[in-house]
C-alpha cells in the first residue's frame, strides 16, 4: 500500500491553529474509516485502494 506524506511546513499556519485542528482532523480521520457520521453511505471510495478489483 502506498502513503501520502504532506509537507505543511510552508503552509502559512501558526502552531496554535494547527493545535486547535488537531484533535479536530483525528476525529473526521476515525469517522471516515469507521464510516460513521452523516453521510456514511457515501464513503465506498475509502476501501478502493484495498477492497477494489483491477482490471487490466
Amino acid at each position: 500500500m502506498k502513503s501520502l506524506t504532506l509537507d505543511i511546513s510552508k503552509a502559512m499556519l501558526k502552531p496554535y491553529e494547527l493545535e486547535y485542528m488537531a484533535e479536530q482532523v483525528k476525529t473526521a480521520g476515525r469517522m471516515l474509516h469507521s464510516k460513521e457520521g452523516a453521510g456514511s453511505d457515501f464513503l465506498g471510495w475509502v476501501d478502493l485502494p484495498v477492497k477494489g478489483s483491477r482490471r487490466d
